[in-house]
């Protein structure tokens, strides 16, 4: 692939190594990049991740940004790129955050505990902004005692299934009404 190559390129520069090795012996867990714009960007973040075998949070200034550098990177790389979004709930239409939403924080939590500096899959790039950070969410003790997952093959009673939902937050309404 075209993007591999150039990625071992820029971090077989003395200009790559020079960033990477500063970047592995980091004492700092917060480092702080400027300067870098557009497609720049996209590629240096997929070469850190390439490179450095931990997870990576880049923090963007907007949504916007962060949902557009979320699909470029997508495209570069095989490793996990995770798109960590904020709950976006209407006060007016009382109607909580979409499913896809819940679904993108659940996965990028669920990675962030599976992190092992061990393994090679543990490198991952989590995209996000400061206010989505700032949201209200599961501590890691509910998180992994609540988690379960339904595939095609489940079979699980209703009872059982409305308890579970009831365990990670949601209520229960005798009819849902718009």
């Amino acid at each position: 692939m075209l993007v591999q190559i150039l990625i071992n390129e820029f971090t077989n520069s003395p200009l790559g190594q020079n960033i990477i090795s500063k970047l592995k012996t980091q004492k700092s867990q917060e480092l702080y990049f400027h300067g870098i714009t557009d497609s720049a960007k996209g590629f240096f973040l997929t070469s850190l991740v390439h490179s450095l075998k931990r997870p990576i949070i880049y923090l963007a200034s907007d949504i916007n940004s962060a949902l557009n550098l979320y699909h470029e990177i997508s495209n570069l790389t095989t490793l996990p790129v995770l798109y960590f979004c904020s709950q976006e709930v209407s006060p007016y239409d009382q109607i909580s955050s979409d499913v896809d939403v819940i679904s993108h924080q659940t996965k990028t939590l669920l990675r962030l505990l599976d992190f092992s500096p061990l393994q090679s899959q543990s490198s991952c790039l989590i995209i996000s902004t400061a206010k989505c950070l700032l949201d209200k969410l599961w501590n890691k003790e509910d998180l992994i005692k609540h988690s379960f997952q339904i595939d095609l093959n489940t079979i699980i009673e209703p009872i059982e299934l409305a308890h579970r939902l009831v365990n990670l937050g949601y209520k229960k309404t005798q009819v849902v009404t718009n």
